[in-house]
Formats: structure tokens, C-alpha cells, sequence
């Protein structure tokens, strides 16, 4: 486990293990305690860990260290890094990268100011495909489609990319649709407040010399919005 430090990503001992017997396990437990191996780093940001690769992103000065998963316990015992992959992105900024197995290397593209994208790198940092459509790049995750493809998303703005071989899909965010303040009311039913609404029932209505009859009887017209029934309340006398 690393924990962000004054110096950069320093490595914490978890104090739990397990041994393999037969057909079981023995589970062992002991004080948590910081190990003297520390990934240096000016500001430390995002950890992924990935395909057996662990990769830490320098936000300070863009810099990525990749190392072996499976190497940590060698590692720590003998207080040194087994560097894997490094890079360093043209500007720094507020960044993660991802490592595979088959060498890629994926990173974010911004600076101090702003982010814009990601690329994907072969083995000897030659770019495979690159996207700028991406304001406000932000973290990552990896998931497999349904041809068992194993893809890398990050997230933006305004949706999200996915890298995808040697090139790039861009899913965009759909705009939530907002119902009006009001429904189209039916018949029988006004929008605007009235002042003899406040009537009591059976008040006689000036002008006619009788009393209003209700017409609650009567069937109503269902009122629908959106293809929903809308339930209003029975009208009362004008």
C-alpha cells in the first residue's frame, strides 16, 4: 500500500499475510508500519495498479514510474525500486497512467491550467493514438466488452473516452431532460390562480343568481405528461 508523504509515495507495510497449507491457508497479522521505500515524487497523485503493474503519476512534475506488482515484498526487504517503465509528459498536471502487459502505457495530456486528453504509448513511447476531446480528463478504470477485448476508459467533462486499439471512442453525456414547472392541464382546470377559488362551496356566483353545482360526477379527461398519467385534484366551484 503507498501512502502520499512529504517526499513522494512512501510504501506501508499493512501487517497482514497469508501462508498456502494443503488444501488451506494460515492468516497472520502484525503492527502496520511504513517501509524506507519511497517512489520520489514532488506531488504525488493518482496510483493504478493494473495488469501486474503498478504506475504513480507525478503531478508536480509529470513524471510516471512504473514498477512489477508482484515485486513489492523483494522490494521492500531490500529497501530499492526494480523500475520497470519510466516517462515523463510534456507538461505537468493533475494526471494518472495506466501500464498493460503488452507494454502500452496510457497518460493524460494538460497542464497546470487545464487537461484536455489522454494518449496511448507502445513500448518504445511512440504514441498509437492520441485524443484532446477530453476536457477535464480524470481517473481511469478498464473493463472488457463483449468480444472479451479489454478496454481502457477515462473519464471528461462532458462524457468519457475509450481507448480502443488504435483508436478512440468518445461517449458523450446525455442532457437530462428537464418536465416543465407545469403540465398542459385538461379541461375544467385553469393555470394562473384565480380569486374566486377561495370561494366556499356552494357560494353563489356573481352575476348568475344561482348556485354552482359541482361536477364531481361528471367523468374527467385523463391528463398525461410524458406519456404518464398526472393525477390533479378535482376542480372546485368558480
Amino acid at each position: 500500500m503507498s501512502v502520499s508523504t512529504t517526499g513522494g509515495f512512501q510504501i506501508l507495510d499493512a501487517g497482514t499475510w497469508s501462508q498456502a497449507h494443503g488444501d488451506h491457508s494460515h492468516y497472520f497479522t502484525a503492527e502496520p508500519a511504513l517501509s524506507d521505500l519511497v517512489i520520489e515524487a514532488t506531488t504525488p497523485g493518482h496510483v493504478v495498479n493494473h495488469d501486474g503493474y503498478t504506475a504513480f503519476f507525478d503531478d508536480g512534475t509529470g513524471h510516471v514510474t512504473v514498477v512489477d506488482s508482484a515485486e513489492w515484498e523483494h522490494m521492500v526487504e531490500e529497501g530499492h525500486l526494480d523500475l520497470v517503465r519510466e516517462y515523463t509528459t510534456e507538461a505537468a498536471h493533475h494526471g494518472v497512467a495506466v501500464a498493460t502487459e503488452a507494454g502500452e502505457l496510457l497518460v493524460t495530456i494538460g497542464t497546470e491550467e487545464s487537461r484536455s486528453g489522454a494518449m496511448l504509448l507502445d513500448a518504445n513511447d511512440e504514441v498509437i493514438v492520441s485524443t484532446e476531446e477530453c476536457p477535464g480528463v480524470h481517473g481511469e478504470t478498464a473493463f472488457t466488452n463483449a468480444s472479451d477485448e479489454e478496454l481502457i476508459m477515462v473519464g471528461c467533462e462532458d462524457g468519457a473516452v475509450v481507448f480502443h486499439g488504435d483508436h478512440v471512442h468518445k461517449a458523450r453525456r446525455r442532457r437530462r431532460v428537464r418536465p416543465l414547472r407545469q403540465p398542459v392541464l385538461g379541461r375544467g382546470f385553469r393555470r394562473g390562480p384565480r380569486r374566486l377559488q377561495d370561494r366556499p362551496r356552494g357560494h353563489p356566483h356573481p352575476g348568475r343568481g344561482h348556485e354552482h353545482r359541482r361536477r364531481d360526477h361528471h367523468p374527467r379527461r385523463p391528463v398525461r405528461w410524458l406519456g404518464r398519467p398526472v393525477h390533479l385534484p378535482r376542480p372546485g366551484p368558480w
